[in-house]
Order: structure tokens, then sequence, then C-alpha cells
């Protein structure tokens, strides 16, 4: 059971979504990106992928963290969740819980905390992935937490950032960044038609309406998912050309 304070959009690497729609270029770059540049490489190099909320950068890294040639490649593949507060000592306790499966708490010593994560990685060769970082100011605070990280010499490491904001990618350093947009128009409307409709029939009286509300959802899949939800409650022609109408859905954005 999480903490009174765990944030409650606090994500995982666990593929949650059962069918992806219109990511398959931006997956195979970024794992072709992480995957062939170890030779180059000492310590830790940072990958960004940045978009606004709701655009699908935590499921896109999902599909990079556990796709067959990144398990074979990384020794260790991490995941932790940041959000808006960069606190080095949780996050390096979330770190060691990757690692050992032990938060190790009751020590909240910083040196002690990172020898255990030195001890952890060392000829191991990584990647972690930083979901959801807003902090873009304050360099020493990053530094400080990849510290440990980027004592070993085993060359590849990598280091795979979520983040709403291209300051955020600049100030962690980023060698290579990728601009998540929203999903092509049948992408999305592929995926909006599977949440109202799952496993029903389409009705062609229902499409109508509903490729006009997928039109003012931006191609984001939060969005989808959201008033897809909605509109699976009832499929008649009133309640969805209510949902048309209705201004509620303008806030999925």
């Amino acid at each position: 059971m999480g903490s009174p304070d765990t944030d409650f959009r606090e994500t995982t690497p666990a593929v949650i979504e059962p069918r992806i729609y219109g990511r398959d270029k931006e997956q195979s770059h970024i794992i072709n990106t992480l995957v062939c540049s170890e030779t180059k490489d000492e310590g830790i190099s940072v990958f960004a992928i940045v978009g606004n909320g709701g655009v699908g950068k935590t499921t896109l890294a999902r599909l990079v963290y556990n796709d067959a040639s990144i398990a074979q490649h990384f020794i260790l593949r991490l995941w932790i969740y940041v959000s808006v507060t960069f606190d080095e000592v949780k996050l390096t306790h979330d770190l060691l819980e990757c690692i050992y499966g032990d938060r190790f708490e009751g020590i909240e010593d910083l040196t002690k905390l990172q020898k255990f994560v030195e001890d952890g990685v060392k000829s191991k060769r990584l990647l972690l992935v930083m979901d959801d970082i807003w902090e873009d100011h304050d360099l020493s605070r990053w530094d400080t937490f990849l510290a440990p990280l980027r004592s070993t010499k085993v060359k590849g490491n990598k280091v795979l950032v979520t983040t709403r904001k291209f300051s955020v990618a600049k100030m962690t350093g980023a060698k290579d960044e990728i601009k998540l947009d929203g999903l092509t128009e049948e992408n999305f409307w592929a995926l909006l038609k599977e949440c109202a409709f799952g496993n029903r029939k389409e009705q062609q009286k229902l499409v109508y309406i509903g490729r006009q509300i997928a039109e003012k959802l931006k191609g984001y899949p939060l969005a989808a998912k959201t008033v897809g939800t909605l509109l699976r409650k009832k499929l008649d022609v009133e309640h969805w050309r209510k949902i048309l109408d209705s201004t509620e859905w303008k806030y999925q954005e």
C-alpha cells in the first residue's frame, strides 16, 4: 500500500493498454538510438520524450521499456516516477527498490544510499526510465541524483526521460529528443472507436457522430480513452449527440 503522499498519477512500466495505436515509428527510432550507440558513450546519456499532457509519453516509454530487444540489450531496466518535486533522496530510495526490491527505509544519508546504488549497478549496462519530470532549473539536484550511475565505466548506459517541457530536456543534457504529437486522424479514430464500442458491433449512425467528436480531441490518446468511456455507457444517438455538443470534453485537453 502506498504512502499517504503518493502521487495518484504514479506510473509503472506495466503495459495496461490492450493495443497501442500509431507509435511504431517513434518506438523504433527510440529503441534504435538507445541500443546502437553503446560503443560511443561511457557513463550515461539521456534521451527525452517531450509532449503535452495526455499525448502518450508514458505509453510510448512503456513500449520501449518492454521491448524484447531492450530487455536483451540492458541487463538492468529501472523505472521511477518523478512528477513535480525532484527529491533526490526519495528518488534514490525508488531506484534502490528497483534494483534490490528494498527501499532501505531508515537510511536518509544520500551518500550511503548512493553507495548501495553504485554497488547494484556496477558492471551492468542499464536503462533508467524517469517518467514525468517537471524540474527544469536546478541542475545540481539532477547531477547529484545521477552521480552513482555516472561512476560506472560500462558503456552504453541510458536514461529515458518523459516531460512536458523542452527546458527539462535541455537541463538533463539530452543528446537525443523527440517531440510527441497527437495521433493521426485514422489512428486516433481507431482508438476512440475501440474505447467506445469495445467488442460490440459498430453502428453507422454513431460512427458519423463519433468522427465529429474525434475531430475535436486533437489526437490525444488520453482524451480518446476518457471520452470513449463516456460514449460507451450508452450506444444511442441522443447520448452521443449530447457529448458532441457538450463542453466537458474540452477539459480533457
